[in-house]
């Protein structure tokens, strides 16, 4: 399923639903995000990719009440049954032995570091689903499910589990579109206010944690509105290309496989 769904609706206006990390991979190169709209970019399950689902399996299972030891399996599992995909391609790491140890090793992380400071649950993978703003041609719908939800003293607040080869800079979290996406979700729920959106990220390369807090609130909201009212005339145009990218290390053949009819084109590498 493309990152992004345009549906006809019966007064004529068209519904549209991006994901974030559609609008994510629109913020990063807008040409990558035509292709994957328009279903032209390969489908792609690559190494970094299994360690994060596969470690969110594990999670999952233990947040609804199995032991840290069958999270474990389930995390194994689930990454044994990606490798084999016809699609999956090795990116980052060359051997399965490494990708178990690695599975195994940001999953224990979680467990021993994450797990013992979460505020009380609320809710485990919680799906949403809302009208977010409309025109006279479109109506805006936000939609994604949430890795958890916790309770603590100062009100709800959202945790997203993540795997990363490097710590993060906490200043990279002000730009993220993950958190303005689900606290506007809490907002529609529970009413508009701030929210606290919680990044656990596990490192890949040790058994170490990282927890990076960043707030929300309708300011973010209302750009968020902006910026995806500026690319509705793109979406709704039949442009052959739209504005292409190449000012981060996301653009190159390992990371987008439509860079060989793009960049990669010219010869550049």
């Amino acid at each position: 399923m493309p990152g992004i769904e345009l549906t006809e609706m019966d007064d004529g206006r068209i519904k549209v639903v991006p994901s974030q990390s559609w609008i994510g991979t629109f913020f990063n190169c807008p040409e990558q995000a035509r292709h994957e709209m328009t279903g032209s970019l390969p489908r792609k399950e690559t190494d970094a990719t299994a360690i994060g689902t596969a470690m969110h399996a594990g999670i999952e299972a233990v947040l609804k009440g199995d032991s840290v030891e069958n999270g474990n399996l389930v995390a194994v599992a689930t990454f044994a049954e990606l490798i084999e995909l016809p699609e999956f391609q090795w990116v980052q790491i060359k051997t399965p032995e490494t990708g178990f140890a690695t599975v195994e090793r940001t999953f224990h992380s979680w467990a021993n570091e994450i797990l013992p400071q979460l505020p009380t649950t609320f809710g485990v993978e919680v799906g949403f689903d809302w009208p977010f703003f409309e025109t006279d041609k479109y109506v805006v719908h936000l939609k994604g499910t949430m890795d958890f939800v916790g309770e603590s003293e100062n009100g709800l607040e959202v945790w997203d589990w993540k795997t990363a080869g490097r710590l993060w800079d906490a200043y990279e979290t002000k730009w993220k579109i993950q958190p303005t996406i689900y606290t506007w979700a809490l907002a529609q729920e529970f009413g508009a206010r701030a929210y606290d959106f919680v990044y656990a990220i596990m490192l890949k390369s040790k058994q170490d944690v990282q927890v990076l807090i960043t707030e929300r609130d309708e300011r973010h909201w209302k750009w968020l509105e902006m910026q995806l009212m500026s690319m509705l005339p793109l979406i709704e145009s039949d442009f052959p290309h739209w504005p292409m990218r190449d000012q981060h290390s996301l653009c190159s053949p390992k990371w987008c496989s439509v860079y060989d009819v793009c960049r990669g084109a010219t010869g550049l590498r």
